[in-house]
């Protein structure tokens, strides 16, 4: 619950070093809902930055549920980057 918290709490702030965390939580955090998160709270904030780290996971990932908010996310980042 705490490390949930802490991602949610991640999305507020628009920077790199947070971008980074959220990344690297993606990549190694041991429990599903919180990669998860991490994903969906990635592909809200729609930087490029996150793509390399939502793609390991999108191809990789062993719960279903993370590769499928990493796809999505993936999907939201690169229509934006599109449309600026």
């Amino acid at each position: 619950k705490i490390r949930l918290d802490a991602v949610q709490q991640l999305a507020r702030f628009d920077s790199p070093q947070a971008i980074d965390a959220l990344n690297a939580v993606l990549g190694r955090d041991p429990i599903p809902a919180v990669r998860e998160a991490s994903a969906r709270v990635l592909g809200g904030m729609g930087k490029a930055g996150a793509l390399n780290a939502l793609r390991t996971a999108a191809n990789g990932d062993p719960d279903a549920e993370v590769r499928r908010s990493a796809v999505y996310s993936i999907e939201v980042i690169q229509s934006r980057l599109r449309g600026q």
